[in-house]
């Protein structure tokens, strides 16, 4: 028997289970990935409104903040608020991970605001610390 066009075929677990947990980053995922299609196609103010609502449903997670700070340099062209957001975070977070992706959209955002030896200085850094890091040193070439 076909599916009709409004019962779920995707989602696995997340549906069988029906365990509130397994919806939730269900939903969570499909807000995350139809955002990503959004940002794709053009469509800045929705991949930016979608991806507020997974913050909202993730409030303390520090991928979904990162996330938001990046829609606001990607979707809302908006260097100056994600500094704002960036402030919550220390200038040396302890996961090398967050440390990396803290310092790029520092970088992003300094750049973004017309800060560009904000950004050089930062991306200066992170070149020391990881080294050969092709997405530090597109960056670099862009803002020589």
């Amino acid at each position: 028997m076909a599916a009709s066009s409004c019962t779920p075929t995707a989602g696995g677990v997340g549906i069988r289970s029906g365990d509130t947990a397994d919806v939730g980053r269900l939903l969570v995922a499909g807000l995350y990935h139809q955002a990503m299609v959004d940002r794709k196609a053009g469509k800045g103010a929705e991949a930016a409104r979608l991806i507020e609502q997974l913050v909202q449903r993730a409030p303390g997670d520090t991928s979904a903040q990162l996330l938001a700070i990046e829609s606001l340099i990607v979707d809302k062209q908006d260097g100056k608020a994600a500094l704002a957001a960036l402030a919550r975070f220390p200038a040396r977070p302890d996961s090398r991970f967050v440390r990396f992706r803290v310092g790029i959209l520092r970088a992003d955002a300094f750049a973004l605001a017309g800060m560009r030896d904000s950004a050089r200085a930062i991306l200066e850094t992170l070149a020391g610390e990881f080294a050969n890091n092709r997405a530090v040193q597109e960056r670099m070439a862009k803002i020589k």
